[in-house]
C-alpha cells in the first residue's frame, strides 16, 4: 500500500481520506522496471528531435498477384484468401517474410551503422530470416524468449522485438533506432512501441520504417 489515509466520519459512514503518500522510492523503483520515467514538469515539455525515415521496399509479383486474385502458389505451398482475415493475414506475410527485398534492406541497414538496434517484428518466420542475416550481438523479446544480455551489454547488439511481447512497459532507452521490418494492425501499439526508446537524456532518435510500395 503506498496511500496513507484515515478514516473520517461522513454522515455516519467511515470514509477514507488520503493525507500523504508512503513507500514513495520503492513505488518509483517497481515503475521504473516498466520503463517508467520521472522527471520535473519542465522537463516533460518536450522530448527530443525524432527522425523518421521511411525506406521503400518494392513489392514482389508474388503479393501483386495475390492482391488481386486472392491465391497464389509459393515454393512449398499455395496462399488462398479465401476470407478478409486470411486475405490481410497472407498479404502482411507476403509484404515481409515472402519478400527477400525487404530482407536485403534491412541487412544493408544493419552494416550501414554500428549503433545498438531495436528491430520491432511481427511474426515468427521474420525472426528468423533476421536472425540469419545477424552477424552482432543479439537479443530477443517474444512471447516465448526474453534475452536482453546483449542489448544491456553491447553498444552493437541488435535487439529483435516481438510487438505483442514489447512494444508496451519495456524500457529499451538505450538505443536510440528503431527499425520497423513491418507493422502491426494496432496503430496504438505502433505509437506505443516508440515509447520505448523516445525518452529524455538523448539528443536525437531515429525510426526507420521499412515500406513496401509497387
Amino acid at each position: 500500500m503506498y496511500i496513507d489515509y484515515i478514516l473520517v466520519n461522513m454522515g455516519g459512514f467511515k470514509i477514507p481520506k488520503i493525507i500523504g503518500y508512503k513507500n514513495v522510492e520503492h513505488l518509483r523503483h517497481r515503475l521504473a522496471e516498466y520503463g517508467a520515467v520521472f522527471m520535473k514538469t519542465e522537463e516533460a515539455i518536450s522530448l527530443p528531435e525524432q527522425m523518421d525515415n521511411v525506406i521503400y521496399v518494392k513489392n514482389t509479383e508474388k503479393y501483386k498477384k495475390f492482391k488481386k486474385d486472392r491465391i497464389v502458389d509459393l515454393e512449398d505451398k499455395t496462399l488462398v484468401g479465401d476470407t478478409s482475415l486470411t486475405k490481410l493475414l497472407y498479404l502482411r506475410q507476403l509484404a515481409s517474410q515472402y519478400n527477400k527485398n525487404k530482407l536485403e534492406a534491412l541487412k544493408d541497414i544493419i552494416e550501414s551503422t554500428t549503433d545498438r538496434l531495436i528491430i520491432f517484428y511481427n511474426f515468427n518466420e521474420e525472426k528468423k530470416q533476421i536472425l540469419d542475416i545477424l552477424d552482432r550481438p543479439i537479443s530477443v523479446l517474444s512471447g516465448d524468449m526474453k534475452d536482453l544480455r546483449h542489448y544491456e551489454n553491447k553498444d552493437n547488439s541488435v535487439t529483435l522485438v516481438q510487438y505483442q511481447a514489447g512494444a508496451t512497459g519495456v524500457n529499451l532507452q538505450k538505443a536510440n533506432k528503431i527499425i520497423y521490418y513491418s507493422l502491426p494492425l494496432s496503430s496504438e501499439l505502433f505509437e506505443q512501441s516508440k515509447k520505448r526508446i523516445h525518452r529524455i537524456r538523448t539528443e536525437k532518435y531515429m525510426f526507420l520504417l521499412l515500406f513496401n510500395y509497387r
